[in-house]
C-alpha cells in the first residue's frame, strides 16, 4: 500500500467514517516529519548571507538587536529572541545581526513543519500528514520568507501552536489547557499584532465543543485571553530596553492606520472581487495547481460542514479569518504583500491533504482509481517544490547585484530611486524634476519595480491619494527616456529579484530605447 495511503486508523470520537486518525505504529511518520523539517532547515539556511540592504526592514531590525531599542511598529518577540544570541555570538555589525535573525527565523520555520505534522495527525494517516507538512514546508512562499528577519514565519509557528492548544481545549476543557492556549496566543500576539485574530477564532470555536461543556469553556477562554495579554505585556515591557505605553500606543496606531487606510496605495477588495491575495500571493506562493486544488478542497470540505469533524471546522475557520482579514484591508504593502498570506498556507496544505485522503477512502472499492489521489499529491508536491528550489537558486543571483555591476561600467553619475534619497526635494524620485537632477550632474536614475510597481498598478484604481497618481505620471515620464533593464532570471518574489531600470537622462530623446 502506498505511503500516502497507510493502514487503518482509529477515528476520534465524533469523527465520520472517513477520518482515520492515530495508527498503532506512528514511528515512521514521525521520522519522516523530522527528516522533512531538517531538510527544510537546510533549504531555509541556504543563501541567507545576502546584503542587509536587500530587505527594507532588516537594517532597522538589526539596529534594534545591536542597540537594544525598538519602535513598536511590531511587537518585540523577534528582537527579544535575537538579542541574547547576538551578544553570545559577538555580533557587531548590522549584517551579522541580520544573518543571525534570518537563521533564527529558519529554525522557527522548520519547527512549524513539525507542529503542522502533529496537528494533521489528529485526523490524517501518517502519509497524508507528511504530505500536508511538505506542501507548507516546500512552498515558495514559506521557503523565501524563512530567509528574512521578519515576523511572518515565527507568527505562523505560534499561530499553529495556538490552534493546537485551542483544539485540545475545545475537546476537553481544562485549566492547564487554557494556560497552554494563553501562552501560545501570547507568543503569537507578541510576534505580530495580527495575533488578535486568535480571539475571534476562539469565540467561533465555542460551538465546536460538546453542549454541556460550552459554559465552562467560555470561562476558560476568558482566562486564556488574560494569560495571552500578560504574556504580550511581558514580552514588550519586561527587562532592559523597554519603553512606555505611549510608545507602544504610537506603534499600534501606526499599524492600525495602515490596516484601515493602506500604505501609500490602497487596494480595496472590491477592485479584485476578493481575489487579490489568491491571485497575487497564494498562486505564486504555492504554485497555481497546488493553490487552486487546495482552494477546491477547502470549498468541498466547507460544503460538508455539518458532517465535518472539529479539526476540519477549526482549520476552515482559521483560513476564513486569516484570508478575510488581509483581503478586506486595503493594506497590501508592496513589494512583499505576499508574506501576509503565509498563515493561510498551513491551512490550505492540511485541507488539500484532507480532501485527497477522503477521496482516497471513497475510491477504496475501485482499485484502479485508488492511486489517483496519491499520484495527484505527488505531482502537486513536485510542482510546488520545484518552484521553491528555482526561487532559492536565483536568490543568489539577485538583479540588484547584476544592476550594480552594470552601473559601475557606465559613464556619468547616478542616483538611486530610493524614497530616502529624494528628501527634502520630494518623497519619491518620480517627483524630482529631471532638470534638477541634470543640474546636480546626474546622468543615470536607477529604480526598481519594488518602488514603481505599486504606483503603476494603483493608477488604474479609483480613490487613491492624489500623490499616487502624481508619482505614477512621474514614473511614466521617466520611462519615456532610454533605459537599460535588468530582469530576474526566473521571477521576482519576496524582497528578491526586482526588475531594475537604469534610465539615461543624458541620452537623446529617442523614446523606448531599451536593452
Amino acid at each position: 500500500m502506498s505511503a500516502l495511503a497507510c493502514g487503518p486508523g482509529r477515528a476520534p470520537a465524533g469523527a465520520d467514517r472517513h477520518a482515520p486518525a492515530r495508527h498503532e505504529a506512528d514511528w515512521w511518520g514521525a521520522l519522516a516529519a523530522v527528516a522533512l523539517a531538517l531538510a527544510s532547515l537546510g533549504l531555509y539556511l541556504a543563501h541567507n548571507d545576502f546584503p542587509v540592504w536587500f530587505h527594507a526592514d532588516e537594517p532597522k531590525k538589526a539596529r534594534f538587536v545591536l542597540e537594544g531599542t525598538h519602535d513598536f511598529y511590531h511587537p518585540r518577540l523577534m528582537i527579544r529572541l535575537a538579542e541574547p544570541l547576538a551578544a553570545l555570538l559577538g555580533c557587531r555589525t548590522p549584517q551579522q545581526a541580520a544573518r543571525l535573525g534570518r537563521s533564527l527565523v529558519a529554525v522557527l520555520g522548520a519547527l512549524s513543519v513539525l507542529v503542522l505534522y502533529g496537528l494533521a495527525r489528529r485526523t490524517l494517516p501518517q502519509g497524508w500528514a507528511v504530505f500536508a507538512a511538505a506542501v507548507y514546508a516546500l512552498s515558495p512562499i514559506q521557503l523565501v520568507h524563512a530567509h528574512y528577519f521578519k515576523e511572518d514565519v515565527p507568527f505562523t509557528l505560534f499561530a499553529l501552536l495556538a490552534l493546537w492548544a485551542l483544539l485540545r481545549l475545545v475537546e476537553r476543557p481544562a485549566p492547564v489547557r487554557a494556560l497552554g492556549l494563553g501562552l501560545a496566543a501570547g507568543l503569537a500576539l507578541g510576534t505580530h499584532y495580527k495575533g488578535v485574530l486568535l480571539a475571534p477564532l476562539a469565540a467561533l470555536a465555542i460551538p465546536l465543543a460538546p453542549r454541556g461543556r460550552r459554559r465552562g469553556l467560555l470561562a476558560l477562554l476568558a482566562a486564556a485571553l488574560l494569560v495571552a495579554g500578560l504574556v504580550f505585556l511581558g514580552i514588550n515591557f519586561a527587562g532592559p530596553g523597554t519603553a512606555g505605553l505611549d510608545q507602544l500606543g504610537r506603534g499600534v496606531l501606526a499599524d492600525a492606520r495602515n490596516v484601515v487606510h493602506g500604505d501609500r496605495v490602497a487596494l480595496w477588495p472590491s477592485a479584485y472581487y476578493g481575489g487579490f491575495h489568491l491571485v497575487h500571493s497564494l498562486v505564486p506562493g504555492m504554485g497555481a495547481p497546488t493553490a487552486l486544488a487546495a482552494v477546491l478542497a477547502a470549498a468541498a470540505l466547507a460544503l460538508r460542514w455539518r458532517r465535518a469533524v472539529a479539526v476540519d471546522r477549526l482549520w476552515l475557520l482559521w483560513l476564513a479569518l486569516s484570508y478575510g482579514a488581509i483581503e478586506l484591508s486595503p493594506f497590501k504593502p508592496f513589494p512583499d504583500f505576499m508574506r501576509y498570506a503565509l498563515p493561510c498556507v498551513p491551512a490550505l496544505g492540511y485541507l488539500l491533504a484532507r480532501g485527497l485522503a477522503l477521496l482516497h477512502a471513497r475510491l477504496a472499492q475501485w482499485r484502479p482509481l485508488r492511486a489517483v489521489p496519491v499520484l495527484t499529491a505527488l505531482v502537486l508536491l513536485g510542482l510546488t517544490s520545484s518552484m521553491a528550489v528555482r526561487d532559492l537558486v536565483h536568490m543568489d543571483e539577485d538583479t540588484r547585484l547584476r544592476a550594480r555591476a552594470l552601473r559601475e561600467r557606465l559613464p556619468g553619475a547616478a542616483v538611486h530611486g530610493h524614497l530616502s534619497w529624494a528628501a527634502p526635494f520630494a518623497s519619491s524620485i518620480a517627483e524630482v524634476p529631471r532638470e534638477r537632477l541634470r543640474a546636480l550632474g546626474v546622468r543615470w536614475v536607477v529604480v526598481s519595480s519594488f518602488e514603481y510597481e505599486r504606483y503603476l498598478i494603483a493608477r488604474r484604481l479609483p480613490g487613491q491619494h492624489p500623490s499616487v497618481y502624481a508619482r505614477a505620471r512621474g514614473f511614466e515620464q521617466l520611462f519615456r527616456r532610454p533605459y537599460l533593464e535588468v530582469r530576474p532570471g526566473y521571477r521576482s518574489i519576496g524582497f528578491h529579484n526586482p526588475t531594475v531600470r537604469l534610465i539615461d537622462l543624458g541620452a537623446g530623446a529617442a523614446e523606448g530605447a531599451r536593452r
